[in-house]
């Protein structure tokens, strides 16, 4: 009688470690997503056509995330590739890789991560990955994404969710090598130093949410934010509304540096605010940011990563989260204050799958120099122009026109010598398709 239940045990057992470790592949997923990218872009000093370079490349990326082992771990792989197409000499908008002659090549890079469930409120992973927090976050603007190699972890119970961050390496977006995270010590020296992050958000009800985070690199910079949105519905008007706030304070080293250059500012807050309505197919926006005027000029939202193939260290490209960030600036100049307008419209009703955009930003610039006097005053504009649609007969395929025109006033300067306003253009054409193999 003993070995007969002794046997069901054991076939309970087995057949419940199978269903578990069947979990992992039943509950796993294989996505590829194709990228047809084309960036033109123009330099100009007023009137006069000082530079202009263009690339075409073809991405092709693959991403598996399996489902967890005995629901406790699981593992995330991913490979991509940007195959040239076309691509001019000394063009390096993020399309492709410069090599050592300035010829523009194809390129790849593949991430991993060792990820455990935790308790079924949220995930931790290890290893080579995509992270999107505001004080942290990789690119996906290009062809490829830039990829960050640490810990990240993240949770929700109840209304609250928290996440944390500890970066260690940084794979830039036309590079398929990784960077230690660090900066110059006294003795110009690097000195790899993890960006170390943590934040959340909490959902109040009645459309109110807010997230707070905190970021720090020991001997670079400390940095805070803290944003509030509330939502809600106005008759047939949906209305959302915005408020920021963000605080950088240069500490360690990197201040000592600064002070023995001159400059003894040691922090900078930006603030924003911001209104959206959506009526219908349309959304009308409206949006307000300023960057207090220091010495430290720019607000600065890269951490400092080792110099790819260089001594010293470099800004590590993440994305800007202010409301006026747009195609090609993010309007984060020290002393600047801008208002940014925007509009899309989706044309559902009149052609399935398309929609238009489009944005205004202005934006005056009040900077002080090393000495921390003030500089005379200048207005930088933007416009952008956006087209995207959606093919309702294929499923996961899309085509985006994008278009940005920048305006420095009086801050180029012709063969003469006489000032004039620099003029940037930016033009994207990009297809993708999204396959969800299983």
């Amino acid at each position: 009688m003993k070995l007969a239940h002794l046997s069901t045990l054991s076939i309970a057992v087995i057949m419940a470690s199978s269903a578990q470790g069947n979990a992992f592949v039943e509950d796993a997923s294989l996505d590829i997503h194709l990228r047809n990218y084309f960036k033109g872009n123009s330099y100009k000093n007023d009137q006069q056509m000082e530079d202009s370079h263009s690339q075409w490349a073809q991405a092709v990326r693959l991403n598996f995330s399996s489902g967890y082992l005995v629901n406790l771990v699981g593992v995330d792989l991913g490979a991509q590739h940007s195959l040239k197409i076309r691509g001019d000499k000394n063009s390096d908008n993020g399309l492709l890789h410069p090599d050592s002659n300035g010829n523009a090549d194809g390129y790849g890079k593949t991430s991993y991560a060792l990820k455990i469930n935790l308790f079924d409120m949220g995930v931790a992973k290890y290893g080579r990955l995509f992270i999107d927090t505001p004080l942290l976050s990789d690119s996906d603007s290009r062809a490829l994404t830039s990829l960050t190699e640490g810990f990240y972890a993240e949770g929700q119970y109840d209304a609250l969710g928290l996440y944390g961050v500890i970066a260690i390496e940084r794979n830039f977006v036309t590079t398929s090598g990784f960077q230690k995270f660090g900066n110059m010590n006294a003795n110009n020296e690097f000195k790899n130093e993890s960006v170390n992050i943590i934040g959340g958000t909490y959902d109040f009800g009645h459309g109110l949410t807010t997230h707070l985070a905190y970021g720090k690199q020991k001997n670079t910079e400390k940095r805070y934010l803290a944003d509030v949105k509330y939502s809600t519905n106005l008759q047939a008007v949906g209305l959302d509304f915005g408020v920021q706030y963000a605080k950088n304070t240069v500490i360690g080293d990197q201040r000592t540096e600064n002070q023995s250059s001159g400059t003894t500012d040691s922090s900078q807050h930006t603030w924003g605010a911001m209104g959206t309505a959506h009526i219908g197919a349309v959304s009308i926006g409206v949006a307000y940011t300023a960057v207090q005027k220091t010495q430290l000029n720019d607000f600065d939202f890269e951490w400092s990563v080792r110099n790819p193939g260089e001594e010293g260290s470099v800004g590590d490209e993440g994305n800007y989260f202010g409301y006026n960030a747009v195609q090609y600036s993010d309007f984060n100049k020290g002393g600047q204050k801008a208002w940014g307008l925007n509009a899309s419209y989706n044309l559902n009703d009149m052609i399935e799958g398309l929609s238009v955009y489009g944005a205004y930003v202005t934006g005056k610039v009040r900077r002080q120099d090393d000495n921390g006097d003030n500089l005379s005053a200048w207005t930088e504009k933007e416009y952008n122009l956006g087209l995207s649609y959606y093919l309702p007969m294929i499923e996961g395929l899309s085509a985006h026109l994008m278009y940005a025109y920048n305006t420095e006033k009086d801050q180029g300067e012709n063969d003469s010598g006489d000032t004039t306003d620099l003029i940037n253009k930016d033009t994207r054409v990009i297809v993708k398709y999204d396959i969800a193999v299983f």
